[in-house]
């Protein structure tokens, strides 16, 4: 390159042609250019093919430039100058071999990065389809698990549940009919078709057996000719158990039944078929190997293993069961008889306590089915008008006037006669009738009591069992507006005892109540075991002493310093204080020596119908106290209602 240029320089010092000296300038331009260009393609990597192709074209005006130039060189006959120009155009088409060599290897370069692309491509697409294949295959294997796990697997335990329940096991659960698809619908319609049969031999709640079941198999048993063969029946009843579905709600009754079922399985033979019979009633059937000593040790066991279970996920209750047990030998009885011998002796250690366990005797069939000839009766009773109210005064010393009067129900039978509140009242709670008996006691006191003088207070008892019912309020508001009582003259007596229960659910009433104007009583205090701290808490507005402490008077000395001390709690309370059971002029004056001036008994009245209730007053206004006749008339009559008490069976 050098050469080159070192001749064009001579060339354009020795012509002094302007024509020549244009085309040596021209060609030393494009000369100079192209070098140029040599370079960049040396350096940059991009754009060859363009920079090339000029590069050419240049050439070939260099090579014609050149040709002419010499041309005319020849016309003056430049001699010398003619090798310079001869060597300038050879050493052009030296440049222009040298360009076609660049260009050669560039194409080979350029072919052999398309061979190494095609190759990388080549490479990459069989890459990808490797990693597509594994992947399809993953996919494919997945799906299959899938499939597998979500279909195939659940119509197998599908099917192996449909043989099972056609066996007869209906233990078994559906879990597939959570499911929202075909599939969960067929296991609903399964789990359905399994409840159904279930339902004819198996208790849903517990999975024991039905009432069905037992009496199949009792049949099957009490069908062996063998008359030396033993059979028993252990029966079963929770008691207070309607407390624990009125205080925790039905979930937390229905996990009581489901423990007491599981206690039952693990304290009996394998042989023993436990069954339920419905609500909170159980029984256990013993018919093989069964001797008396061991069905008495297998109710005893059972009965001791209930009683721990007091800690339970809803709260702490104290769980009992009555026990009662039939035995008899195959072919004397039938499942039916059994039956009702075991429940007679259930009802017989439930009359006795709770907790205790009773065999079957002949009485008590009889004491049942006089239980419940009382029954149908008392169920007719409420509403063929057969219970009327009696009302027994409450006078007050001091200011020589008729406080009150106390509602008593009375129940008079067209063939038991008069029977006393004590026989009828237990039963009435013990089969539910008791909120219902009390409602209409509260509505007919309310209607009475308003035609009597504006300062009478009307005082009704309300049982336990219904202090808790969540219609209480309710009924005790509809009888006041029905009435057109006014809510101050109408006194509620709640017995200590339902305290005891359940202090926070009476605190709430007590408080409603006292809201609009009712006042509150407590009555028969003493006879409970609550701590008198009640009486702060609770706001009531009487205290009624138990007879029992005011027929003590006189004989225990103990008795006077009680009542002392209960007046004198009450008076710093401000709460009025009433004693019960006054039936002598010795305990009315006692009494009265001791600040407490409310009194109620035979001494000041029996009770009396409604309609004489206006007359009584009017005449104890002029009475400074009772007659004689009266004072005798009391006592006979105190009497004669406790022999006939205790002359009386018992409803229960």
């Amino acid at each position: 390159m050098d050469d080159i240029t070192r001749n064009i320089d001579e060339i354009e010092t020795e012509y002094d042609s302007s024509k020549i000296y244009n085309i040596v300038n021209l060609y030393k331009s494009n000369y100079n250019k192209e070098l140029e260009k040599i370079e960049e393609i040396k350096l940059v990597s991009a754009s060859k093919d363009d920079v090339i192709d000029k590069y050419k074209k240049d050439l070939l005006e260099i090579d014609k430039n050149a040709t002419l130039f010499f041309e005319q060189k020849k016309q003056k006959n430049f001699s010398e100058n003619e090798k310079k120009a001869k060597l300038i155009i050879a050493m052009c088409h030296g440049l222009l071999a040298d360009m076609r060599r660049v260009e050669q290897e560039r194409q080979a370069s350029v072919q052999k990065s398309l061979k190494n692309i095609e190759a990388q491509a080549w490479f990459e697409a069989r890459l990808c389809g490797w990693v597509a294949g594994i992947t399809l295959i993953l996919f494919v294997a997945v799906s299959a698990v899938m499939g597998y796990r979500g279909i195939a697997w659940p119509l197998l335990r599908l099917r192996d549940r449909t043989l099972a329940i056609a066996q007869g096991e209906f233990s078994i659960s559906v879990e597939e009919e959570k499911r929202r698809d075909e599939i969960g619908a067929m296991a609903a319609a399964l789990e359905e078709i399994r409840l159904k049969l279930q339902g004819g031999r198996e208790d849903i709640l517990t999975s024991l057996a039905n009432r069905t079941a037992l009496q199949d198999v009792m049949r099957s048993a009490l069908a062996l000719s063998d008359a030396q063969n033993i059979v028993a029946l252990i029966y079963l009843d929770l008691d207070n158990f309607k407390q624990v579905n009125d205080r925790y709600g039905h979930n937390a009754g229905d996990e009581l039944l489901r423990l007491v079922a599981q206690r039952l399985r693990v304290n009996v033979r394998k042989s023993d078929l436990v069954a339920r019979l419905g609500g909170d009633e159980f029984v256990v059937f013993c018919s093989t190997q069964t001797t008396e000593d061991d069905v008495m040790t297998t109710a005893t066991r059972i009965a001791a293993d209930l009683s721990s279970c007091d800690q339970l996920t809803f709260g702490q209750v104290t769980v009992s069961a009555s026990v009662g047990v039939a035995i008899a030998h195959v072919g004397s009885v039938t499942s039916e008889q059994l039956l009702r011998q075991a429940d007679c002796a259930m009802y017989a250690a439930k009359t006795t306590g709770k907790g205790c366990c009773a065999v079957y005797e002949p009485w008590m069939l009889e004491q049942a089915e006089q239980r419940q000839a009382y029954e149908s009766a008392l169920r007719r009773a409420v509403g063929s008008g057969e219970f009327y109210l009696m009302y027994q005064p409450v006078i007050d010393w001091n200011t020589h006037a008729v406080v009150s009067f106390e509602a008593l129900l009375r129940w008079e039978h067209s063939e038991l006669g008069t029977v006393p509140p004590n026989d009828f009242i237990p039963l009435a709670e013990e089969i539910g009738l008791m909120f219902e008996i009390d409602r209409w006691v509260m509505k007919t006191a309310c209607m009475e009591a308003v035609k009597w003088p504006d300062n009478l207070i009307v005082s009704v008892n309300v049982s336990p069992k219904s202090f808790i019912e969540a219609d209480l309020l309710d009924s005790i508001y509809a009888a006041l507006k029905e009435s057109g009582l006014p809510p101050e003259r109408l006194e509620i007596e709640i017995t200590e005892t339902a305290m005891i229960e359940d202090l926070p659910a009476v605190h709430a009433i007590v408080t409603a109540l006292r809201g609009v104007g009712v006042l509150v009583a407590i009555d028969d205090l003493g006879v409970g075991y609550s701590s008198l701290s009640f009486l702060r808490s609770i706001p009531v507005t009487r205290v009624k002493m138990d007879r029992s402490f005011i027929a003590e008077l006189g004989r225990i000395e103990a008795a006077r310093a009680i009542i002392q001390g209960i007046v004198q709690i009450c008076h710093d309370l401000s709460i009025d204080m009433t004693a019960e059971g006054v039936e002598t002029a010795s305990q009315t004056s006692t009494l009265q020596g001791i600040g407490c001036y409310q009194h109620q008994g035979y001494y000041i009245s029996r009770p009396m119908l409604a309609e004489h209730a206006r007359a009584f007053v009017a005449d104890f206004g002029v009475r400074t106290i009772p007659s004689l006749q009266e004072c005798l008339q009391g006592t006979w009559s105190a009497l004669r209602v406790e022999a006939l008490g205790m002359a009386r069976p018992s409803l229960i």
